[in-house]
């Protein structure tokens, strides 16, 4: 009785740590989360967030030269650096945690699209406040891409609105607060993330368990959310009609003024396929993918790890083929952006159930519809 009692008292003993390693740091057998953590943050993170500071400061500039002299030039040269910074957004636009989430970066910057009645009224005002919940649709890249694109129907037009129209002197402070608004937002990010400002990077990398609060649960998290949020409803299904009983609203879509949607929606979801495998600006690291493949994760008879790895593939193709202006296609030709809807939604499948199974992380955020 007593050699089964310590049996049973030692089992219950390795049980209970092998938990508490999991939850609270340790490592996985077979399996390094801390390199994984180190290589997800210097080579793929700090990079996009990098990256994208320095093209939002571009955009900055390019902006104040166009208010400064608004004409035809400047106005091209803006709009050429909006593509720029727009496109280093959806790379570096699905951590919505740590320093990013003390700035309501995704809100700030991205929420579309622009309630242009509300920024035109701001304009006439004079008066707004950045700072507020109500005003997030009123800033940030839709309201660039709706004054750089969407305020007259000729690019002439456009810079007659900020050189001769009556509230000109207005429109040109307001372009210049949304610019500025959002390079302090961004440049606070990117400098909390790095070494040499609040080192969020070390932060992250030491919280290598799997609980609620560590980098792999908060990972995991984000990207079921962005995945199913953004990616597959708010630049997809919404404007298809996927959450209006099937009646399209293309008046929804992402970057409708500049016609970029399509070309957003592929460049977020390949950044999105990159996290997951690790490739970044050093190469091909360790990821998600490989944490699965080590674990052994499977799926109807393979690897975890490869199903998701060619959902994503597929989900990438058919979201590539969907014809732009996506206003328009939602219309008038919306079959192509079914078939990429459908790809989408298997992809959350397997990033919401199956992965999250697998890598004993908690799903802590509510969805929109039980899918």
């Amino acid at each position: 009785m007593k050699k089964l009692l310590s049996a049973i008292l030692l089992i219950n003993l390795i049980v209970v740590t092998s938990c508490s390693d999991d939850e609270t740091g340790g490592s996985t057998p077979g399996f390094d989360r801390k390199a994984m953590l180190e290589d997800l943050a210097g080579n793929v993170i700090l990079p996009a967030y990098d990256t994208l500071n320095k093209e939002v400061i571009a955009l900055d500039e390019a902006l104040n030269a166009f208010i400064t002299s608004p004409d035809l030039s400047s106005l091209a040269a803006s709009r050429n650096a909006f593509e720029q910074a727009y496109h280093a957004w959806q790379r570096a636009s699905f951590w919505e945690f740590g320093p990013a989430f003390d700035v309501l970066l995704m809100s700030s910057v991205n929420s579309f699209p622009a309630d242009y009645i509300s920024i035109n009224s701001n304009i006439s005002s004079g008066t707004y406040d950045f700072n507020t919940l109500s005003g997030q649709d009123e800033k940030g890249f839709p309201a660039v891409g709706y004054l750089l694109y969407g305020i007259a129907d000729t690019d002439q037009g456009i810079v007659d609105m900020f050189t001769t129209d009556a509230d000109a002197a207005n429109r040109k402070d307001y372009l210049k607060a949304v610019a500025a608004d959002m390079r302090s937002r961004v440049s606070e990010v990117a400098t909390a993330w790095s070494a040499s400002g609040g080192d969020y990077r070390s932060v992250f990398i030491n919280s290598d368990g799997t609980d609620v609060g560590s980098s792999v649960g908060l990972m995991v998290n984000e990207l079921n959310k962005f995945v199913e949020r953004e990616a597959r409803d708010a630049k997809i299904g919404i404007p298809l009609g996927k959450r209006s009983q099937g009646i399209p609203i293309p008046g929804e879509v992402e970057a409708g003024y500049s016609n970029l949607s399509i070309s957003l929606a592929s460049e977020n979801l390949e950044a999105l396929y990159n996290f997951y495998m690790g490739i970044g600006v050093e190469g091909d690291k360790i990821s998600f993918y490989d944490y699965l493949t080590t674990i052994n994760a499977q799926y109807n008879g393979g690897l975890l790890s490869d199903a998701i790895k060619q959902q994503f593939e597929s989900a990438m193709k058919e979201v590539g083929e969907i014809p732009t202006p996506y206003q328009e296609t939602v219309e008038s030709n919306p079959t192509p952006a079914d078939e990429a809807y459908t790809e989408l939604q298997k992809l959350v499948v397997l990033l919401k159930a199956d992965m999250p199974s697998a890598l004993g992380v908690l799903i802590t955020y509510q969805d929109n519809d039980g899918d």
